[in-house]
């Protein structure tokens, strides 16, 4: 194994620069709501009853931000939510926001190990030749309306033109079903 810090750990370290101090831990998770994805494996693992969970907001969970714009635009917990809570900002996008529900679904269910099930490899071979900037392309000619769905790629680092939209998909619709803030318990 390489690192090429002092220590190993890449995103579960604080670090500095020029005196100021960063924290590149994780600061929420998705798919620890009962029954999802993370809450089954946690469970499974016999840590779920080692662990103090926060939920996070239900109408925005993360905002997404570009620049000076001043506009925060909120990623909610839960598919309609999701799409009730950019409606104000997208009012003529309710169809694109629907299909992107819809997508990210469909693509997360061809995923056998996201849904911790049996399958085969014929199951993600029929959408992993999707990339992120052109489905979302097919979805909404909107650009703003695109950057605001991918504003979480930083998460996966996301790649314009490269990353392929199941690994948008499946982090998506993670924090969907629930996003929360862990602790240990004391």
């Amino acid at each position: 194994m390489l690192e090429k810090d002092k220590q190993i750990g890449g995103c579960l370290q604080t670090f500095s620069v020029q005196k100021t101090i960063f924290d590149s831990c994780v600061h929420y998770i998705g798919g620890l709501g009962e029954g999802h994805t993370l809450w089954q494996i946690f469970r499974y693992a016999g840590i779920m009853d080692k662990l103090s969970l926060k939920a996070l907001d239900n109408n925005g969970f993360d905002r997404i931000a570009f620049g000076e714009e001043g506009i925060q635009y909120p990623h909610a917990i839960g598919n309609e939510n999701f799409i009730e809570q950019l409606l104000p900002y997208f009012p003529n996008e309710k169809v694109a926001l629907q299909q992107y529900i819809k997508t990210i679904e469909a693509v997360g269910d061809r995923f056998p190990l996201y849904k911790l099930r049996n399958g085969s490899v014929a199951e993600k071979t029929a959408v992993s030749s999707m990339e992120i900037t052109h489905t979302l392309q097919s979805i909404t000619s909107n650009p703003l309306l695109q950057q605001v769905l991918a504003g979480n790629n930083m998460l996966y680092a996301g790649v314009t033109g490269q990353t392929p939209f199941h690994m948008h998909a499946v982090v998506s619709a993670s924090y969907m079903h629930s996003a929360q803030c862990i602790c240990t318990k004391s």
